[in-house]
């Protein structure tokens, strides 16, 4: 991928935090990745580098990240995704300077029901004909 100097795994993570610019989160919610981003990793993190999570909110410790929001140790974040969804009007998240939320919609893409369709009726159809079903879930890996 052209945009992403680096894909790290959750091994390699603490190496690359310190170096970073943007760390954008797109994992799923397993126990590996729960608090993926915790206060200490966080913390780990170059003063102005920004975050993204566009997965799941357990990923990311939202209290330090909107601490280090507020003294400004973090250049800026982007959340997709809260617990609770929708976010309600009251919530801290609503003050946190530098913070952008947005209504967890990063998956629509102009396509993406048509693209859901597709798989589903191609699934069916596999179905139908006795043969395997595409995109299964591996329910091992939790997700």
């Amino acid at each position: 991928m052209e945009a992403v100097d680096v894909l790290a795994t959750i091994s390699a993570l603490d190496d690359w935090l310190p170096q970073v610019d943007f760390v954008v989160i797109t994992a799923p919610l397993t126990p590996e990745t729960r608090e993926l981003l915790s206060a200490v990793r966080l913390a780990r993190i170059r003063p102005g580098a920004g975050v993204v999570n566009l997965s799941r909110a357990a990923l990311i410790d939202h209290a330090a990240l909107f601490e280090r929001l507020r003294s400004g140790e973090c250049g800026g974040a982007l959340l997709d995704v809260f617990d609770p969804e929708p976010l309600p009007a009251d919530h801290v998240a609503w003050d946190v300077p530098g913070l952008v939320v947005t209504p967890h919609i990063s998956c629509d893409a102009p396509d993406y029901n048509l693209r859901v369709l597709e798989l589903w009726f191609g699934n069916f159809a596999r179905f139908l004909r006795g043969e395997p079903l595409a995109n299964i879930v591996d329910r091992t890996r939790g997700y």
